[in-house]
């Protein structure tokens, strides 16, 4: 008997995947919030255009949205996380902004710039600290007089992590679900599980797992956030399963020095949510302490979080907090910041 090569299998099982996916969005996976239906008609509509930032051993790609418009917000999204679980997020606030999202190392659009990074289990690729030179060296690359940064769950920790070595901070900065170590101490239930299987299994496993493993999740959490569960899911659907391996051994093993982001007087919303069993709000509550020019903004669950209505609200927070250093300089003569 003679066998097929491996990637033959797996592409047919990526094939059965994707038509497994498709009927998981045609189900309601809205937020659970008012006036989601004005961002319906924005789902299939909301184009982006493509840049590209070479980094050390990897090339990350930057999708533009609205760029028309003159005020750029930084947009870190968090690990595994793609733009459909923002898709009511993102077109309400680019209403006003220039939204660049970047997209990870460990995201699939993200490709190896040299040998070194042509294995994709080559661990040293997906350490926090990796992550952290990208963030780093895409923020100074900008040739932007301001700009305001938003970053959610490890992306926000990756983003904190490297705020001192910017040539120049953004006006503002607010932090979605932040953590300040790593999120597998924490988290509970099927999304437990998916991390413990993540960082224990060898990948080429883990492509004839995955069709089975998100039913197990779908099913495990069928009385959780739908909208939570729905994006786990279609996170681990879309990803880059030998990527996803290496970061959950390295990227999730963190803790934040929090003493010199203490030295950090930029101002910062940090966005929160009570019934999250990815990100605890004690996390938010404890950089709030520490941050010296903090708010804290509550939501319900990661689903609210996500939603038009939570863009809004950002969008508002950093229009008055604008026109507070607006007034701010012109009575001084001078920068406030």
């Amino acid at each position: 008997m003679s066998w097929l090569p491996l990637s033959v299998y797996q592409k047919a099982l990526e094939n059965r995947l994707s038509r497994f996916n498709l009927s998981i969005m045609s189900k309601r996976t809205r937020p659970d919030e008012p006036h989601t239906d004005i961002q319906h008609q924005h789902k299939k509509t909301m184009k982006s255009l493509v840049k590209k930032i070479r980094n050390k051993n990897i090339v990350n790609v930057i999708r533009v949205f609205n760029p028309e418009k003159s005020r750029l917000i930084v947009f870190f999204p968090g690990w595994l996380s793609t733009e459909i679980t923002w898709r009511y997020f993102l077109p309400e606030l680019s209403k006003n902004f220039r939204i660049e999202y970047f997209e990870s190392r460990e995201k699939p659009s993200a490709q190896p710039s040299n040998i070194g990074c042509h294995t994709e289990y080559h661990i040293e690729c997906q350490t926090f600290s990796a992550h952290g030179d990208d963030a780093a060296n895409y923020l100074n690359s900008l040739n932007e007089e301001e700009y305001y940064v938003i970053a959610a769950s490890v992306g926000a920790s990756v983003f904190l992590s490297i705020i001192e070595r910017l040539h120049q901070r953004p006006k503002g900065q607010v932090l979605i679900s932040p953590s300040i170590s790593s999120p597998l101490l924490k988290v509970s239930g099927p999304l437990s599980i998916l991390l413990s299987t993540l960082q224990r299994s060898p990948s080429g496993l883990l492509y004839f797992l995955r069709p089975v493993f998100i039913a197990i999740i779908k099913r495990l959490a069928a009385n959780k956030d739908a909208y939570q569960v729905t994006a786990a899911i279609n996170s681990l659907a879309a990803a880059n399963l030998s990527r996803v391996t290496a970061s959950a051994r390295q990227l999730l093993n963190f803790e934040l020095d929090l003493a010199p982001i203490s030295e950090v007087n930029v101002p910062t919303l940090i966005v929160t949510t009570t019934h999250d069993s990815a990100h605890h709000s004690q996390d938010a509550q404890t950089l709030n302490a520490c941050l010296p020019n903090s708010s804290i903004l509550s939501f319900s669950t990661f689903a609210h979080a996500r939603s038009s209505v939570c863009a809004q609200k950002i969008s508002n927070w950093i229009n008055d907090m604008a026109d507070v250093l607006s007034f701010l300089e012109s009575a001084l003569g001078e920068k406030a910041l």
